[in-house]
C-alpha cells in the first residue's frame, strides 16, 4: 500500500510562509560554490528586508508582534498542532526553498531516535511523489 500525498490548504500555506520570508532573495547558483562544488545557502537581503519580511509573513497569518517575538537573531519557528503533518510540510519547504531560492542545505533536528526514524520514513513513503511535484531528487 502506497501513501499518496494530499494538498491541504493550510499545509500549502505554512510552506509558502516560509518562502516569503526570504522574498527578494536571488536564487542561489552553482558559481557561488566552492571548488569543490559546495554550495552555502546565500540570501543577499538585508537583516531589515528580513525583518520586513518576517513582520508581513506574521501579519498575513494574524499573529500580533507581541505574539511573534521577533527579535534580531531571526530566529524562526514554525508551530503545528499534533497529526496536522508537520514532517511533510518541512519536507516540502526544503523542496520549496531549493526550487525558488536555490538552498540546499538543510538540517531537521528531532528529539529522539524514535522520530528520527518516523522522519526517514515519511522521506522514503513520499519521496517519489515530491519528486514528481517539484522535478528534482536532492
Amino acid at each position: 500500500m502506497q501513501l499518496r500525498l494530499e494538498t491541504l490548504p493550510y499545509q500549502e500555506a505554512a510552506v509558502q510562509s516560509v518562502v516569503k520570508v526570504f522574498e527578494g532573495t536571488d536564487k542561489n547558483t552553482y558559481e557561488n560554490a566552492t571548488l569543490q562544488g559546495i554550495r552555502s545557502n546565500v540570501s543577499g537581503i538585508s537583516p531589515a528586508q528580513l525583518a520586513i519580511n518576517i513582520a508581513r509573513v506574521t501579519a498575513e497569518n494574524g499573529i500580533a508582534p507581541e505574539v511573534a517575538k521577533c527579535d534580531s537573531d531571526f530566529e524562526l519557528t514554525i508551530e503545528m498542532e499534533t497529526g496536522t503533518g508537520k514532517t511533510l510540510v518541512y519536507l516540502k519547504t526544503i523542496y520549496e526553498l531549493y526550487k525558488t531560492y536555490g538552498f540546499t542545505k538543510f538540517i531537521i533536528l528531532v528529539p529522539s531516535i524514535a522520530i528520527r526514524q518516523g522522519v526517514l520514513a515519511s522521506f522514503k513513503a513520499f519521496r517519489k511523489q515530491l519528486e514528481d511535484i517539484y522535478g528534482i531528487s536532492p
